[in-house]
């Protein structure tokens, strides 16, 4: 409701309305997708790390809660609860440990050339 009467405001009034409103117009916006991108750069980072650690391949990759957590609070998300139960991070093999505060990445099998 609050979206549509800032929409019918002239551009001027409806910038400087968005801007103090910022919190409440964002509340309920999916951000799944913003958060997967997020997700996905910090997978990279810790896939090319273990790699130049370990010199091997890995099935597995654990990303501390805390990583993603810091990240989402830079773009003022704070509950990232329907993110680890959301259809984009469980249909792109994420699953969330509450236990032990972390993200688990499955990687797909790659394959080995035989010669």
């Amino acid at each position: 409701m609050l979206e549509s009467f800032v929409d019918t405001q002239k551009y001027s009034v409806m910038r400087a309305m968005r801007q103090t409103f910022q919190k409440y117009l964002s509340y309920k916006k999916d951000h799944s997708e913003l958060l997967y991108y997020i997700l996905r750069q910090l997978t990279m980072d810790q896939l090319a790390y273990m790699r130049g650690l370990h010199n091997h391949s890995q099935s597995t990759i654990e990303i501390s809660e805390r990583d993603l957590t810091e990240r989402a609070r830079q773009i003022n998300i704070n509950d990232l609860k329907p993110f680890y139960e959301s259809r984009i991070f469980k249909m792109n093999s994420f699953s969330y440990d509450a236990k032990r505060k972390v993200i688990i990445h499955e990687l797909p099998e790659t394959p080995t050339a035989t010669a």
